[in-house]
């Protein structure tokens, strides 16, 4: 059910974010939603994971700057950006380049071994990506 709820509201925003692109600068619509929820994340936090809140070294910041800089500041700016440009069916297919992007920095970043398997399922995302995204040219 919390899969579900998560793509539906996943799918709510998303066309309701594009409906607003129009009168907002990306930044506006990506900061303005941080704002807000980072109070709200915090204390969320201290009443659920108490643990993770007091207990906080130089992993926790990296992985908040991690957050915040690149997922944040870069991801969302840049989604709403295509967004605006090219609107919500023809750019969702192109969320499933985020496993694709987890493998990346996985193998990158964490040594994580490239499997057969996962260079097989990368292979059919892309393809499943070209395949939505492609447009027949008529002459």
């Amino acid at each position: 059910m919390l899969v579900l709820f998560g793509v539906f509201f996943w799918g709510c925003n998303a066309v309701y974010a594009k409906r607003i692109n129009s009168d907002f600068s990306a930044i506006q619509i990506t900061l303005y939603p941080m704002i807000f929820g980072i109070p709200f994340f915090f204390l969320c936090g201290y009443f659920w994971d108490l643990q993770m809140v007091k207990f906080v070294n130089m992993t926790v910041v990296k992985a908040l700057l991690y957050q915040s800089i690149i997922t944040t500041s870069i991801g969302f700016v840049a989604w709403s950006s295509l967004l605006q440009k090219f609107g919500v069916t023809s750019l969702h297919s192109f969320v499933f380049l985020m496993p694709v992007a987890g493998i990346f920095f996985g193998v990158l970043l964490l040594d994580d071994p490239l499997t057969e398997y996962l260079v097989i399922s990368i292979v059919l995302i892309v393809s499943g990506i070209i395949l939505a995204n492609y447009k027949k040219v008529v002459d």
